[in-house]
């Protein structure tokens, strides 16, 4: 005889629904104990959880007409997806965003460098999955299950009024956070959370745009003019150095050690200039600084993860600018040529070529930890050059010595950095062991460069901030993460950029810039040619120096948290210029 519960026909239809009920509930538990921070869901909280997982399982329901099947389904998913949600948190200091899953080959790609350590947290919530499995398994039904059109038409009903209600009662009262989503989704559920964020997956048109209208505002800008006394530049190399960053733009203290010599040692002058670059992004999510930079798009207006979302077709970009001045235009990334699908991407945004790990010979020397170095990045940087087809050369060069994945051992590699005074503290140091090989190898690029005769302008900055807990974040804040004011996170968005050249800079400043203002910032120096789009830019920036997915610094130093609360028609019409650029299938000048 087998063991079990057996469920009489006439109670099946009150059982299948008690089941799917709870299997929403065990998913919200499941999503509770492993979502990072010490928060408890309200009543409220939890149905705003519980409705979402239900509304799942009955939709699984509906296709397989097997109870068993749709609970067991909903709770391994959960457990599964609360597990990643847990890893992403650890290691980029943000949960798992809808955008996210357009990005899963890509973490896939760079999952290898990182250690995953299984927690007593993972272990309850196995326990309870195994514990919910069971009890699914023991419940058995006399008769089978039977569906009828007319259950199946209820189910339907169910499912879209829930679905219904849920847009109109709940989502509007979910609160969110487009650089600060680990708060969010502590306070909300992580269910909740990420439905919170679904919104900013698309790209929406602004409100009012026309096409005509944006011809209208760039045949009314006032073209920059190169300066005819002034010197052209013929090689312009862009380096986004991956996870490069100076930490004390967070708080006054930073442990002892000189860990960025040569950048520190750059001062404002006639061949080089240094400022913050306020970015989007924290913890990860490269491809967005760089689209920032390559397009003039901002992170205040598109959704994230534009190499994902976006770029399907071709789309304007500082490399056809340069192109239309005499430039051959190189992309280099020493990883794979598939992430963030720049294999796709590049040749859309008018690159004659794209260099990736693959097109290179690599030898072990090459590596530092398990990604290529500094050192061998540049001394490819200067194989292109040197074998540039063109009299005008321009390079647009994405690092990855400094990718995440800071915990393991490698060997061969070891931290010249010592914070043992402070704490346990490994993955910072070698994290700062990191900075200072890019700091090293930076000034050899300089100054090889220094040494062309052609004018050569060299743009160098951090694409976003590494995540390295938050016991250092603390200590380097000097306070509880708890405690921090909206400016004070905002410091962690802020990465160094170098500007350089053989010939002299125009520029007395860069105090603070954003990356949609580097292709303005670049034709600038070189004493280029500026479109209509650049030029715009160009005077945008003297208003706004800082636009950014976290928020709008004015040139009276005003913080807004978006272009809606700053109330702008300039910041406007910036949202009508990028959206009919990105989105417009019309390829205009501008």
């Amino acid at each position: 005889m087998r063991k079990g519960i057996t469920v009489p026909q006439k109670y099946a239809a009150a059982v299948r629904e008690m089941v799917l009920i709870a299997a929403a509930v065990t998913g919200c538990a499941l999503f509770d104990i492993l979502n990072i921070g010490e928060g408890s869901l309200s009543l409220w909280r939890g149905i705003a959880n519980a409705v979402p997982i239900y509304i799942f399982g009955k939709i699984l329901l509906l296709l397989t007409n097997s109870i068993r099947a749709a609970a067991l389904t909903v709770g391994v998913s959960c457990f599964l997806a609360s597990v990643a949600n847990y890893y992403v948190f650890l290691f980029r200091g943000r949960p798992v965003l809808p955008w996210d899953l357009e990005a899963m080959g890509t973490a896939a790609s760079v999952m290898g460098g990182y250690s995953y350590e299984p927690t007593w947290q993972m272990g309850a919530a196995f326990l309870l999955l195994a514990l919910f499995c069971l009890a699914v398994f023991r419940v058995r039904y006399k008769g089978g299950t039977r569906r009828s059109i007319r259950s199946a038409a209820l189910s339907l009903l169910v499912i879209a009024g829930l679905t219904v209600l849920y847009a109109l009662a709940v989502y509007p009262r979910l609160t969110d956070s487009l650089w600060d989503s680990g708060p969010i989704y502590e306070q909300e559920g992580v269910v909740a959370g990420f439905l919170s964020h679904c919104k900013y997956a698309t790209y929406h048109k602004p409100a009012r745009y026309s096409a005509k209208g944006c011809r209208d505002i760039l045949d009314e800008v006032v073209i920059e003019e190169p300066d005819e006394a002034g010197v052209t530049a013929q090689n312009i190399i862009v380096v986004m150095n991956e996870s490069f960053a100076d930490l004390r733009v967070i708080g006054d203290f930073m442990p002892d050690g000189d860990y960025m010599p040569y950048v520190d040692s750059i001062a404002d002058g006639e061949n080089a200039l240094r400022g913050n670059l306020h970015v989007s992004v924290f913890g990860g999510m490269t491809a967005n600084t760089e689209f920032e930079a390559l397009t003039g798009a901002s992170g205040a207006y598109i959704p994230a993860v534009p190499y994902q979302t976006i770029v399907s077709r071709r789309i304007r970009s500082l490399a056809d600018v340069l192109k239309e001045q005499g430039f051959y235009a190189e992309a280099f990334h020493p990883f794979y040529a598939a992430n963030w699908n720049r294999d796709r991407v590049y040749p859309f945004l008018g690159f004659d070529r794209f260099l990736s790990v693959e097109g290179m010979d690599v030898a072990d020397e090459d590596i530092l930890r398990w990604c290529v170095s500094d050192y061998s990045d540049y001394q490819q940087i200067i194989r292109s050059y040197e074998e540039n087809p063109a009299d005008r050369f321009f390079l647009f060069n994405v690092t990855m010595q400094n990718h995440g994945g800071y915990a393991d051992e490698f060997e061969g590699f070891e931290s010249t950095v010592d914070l043992s005074d402070y704490g346990d503290f490994k993955e910072a140091e070698v994290y700062l062991t990191l900075v200072q090989e890019s700091d090293r190898h930076l000034k050899r690029l300089i100054r090889y460069f220094s040494k062309v005769e052609e004018p050569t302008l060299i743009c160098f900055f951090g694409d976003h901030q590494p995540y390295l807990g938050d016991e250092f974040l603390e200590l380097l804040y000097g306070k509880s993460l708890d405690d921090l004011t909206m400016e004070e996170k905002r410091r962690q968005y802020i990465t160094p950029i170098v500007l350089w050249s053989n010939y002299g800079l125009k520029e007395a400043s860069l105090e603070q810039i954003s990356p949609n203002y580097l292709s303005a910032l670049i034709l600038k120096e070189a004493n280029l040619s500026m479109p209509a789009y650049e030029s715009f830019l160009w005077q945008l920036y003297q208003e706004y120096p800082v636009i950014s997915g976290t928020g709008i610094l004015d040139k009276g130093g005003r913080h807004y948290k978006s272009p809606k609360e700053a109330g702008s028609e300039l910041l406007t019409r910036y949202g009508w210029l990028q959206y009919d650029r990105l989105k417009n299938r019309r390829q205009s000048e501008g």
